[in-house]
């Protein structure tokens, strides 16, 4: 995910806040909000595995990662 991730959201928000109908429409808020949610899951998963990448994947790096 890392700089592809990164890239893919810069290239969103600009897209975000440049174009109006994404924010006036409900469907760019729920695109972002999920975008966001998921972000916020993969860093959670990260943090769950440092340190022992392969040790903490069960059962919640497994999970968050479906």
């Amino acid at each position: 995910m890392g700089a592809c991730g990164v890239l893919a959201g810069i290239a969103g928000a600009v897209d975000y806040f440049t174009i109006e109908r994404a924010r006036t429409e409900p469907s760019g808020r729920y695109h972002a909000l999920g975008n966001a949610v998921v972000l916020g899951l993969a860093v959670v998963s990260l943090l769950l595995r440092v340190g022992d990448m392969e040790g903490a994947i069960a059962p919640w790096g497994l999970a968050l990662s479906v």
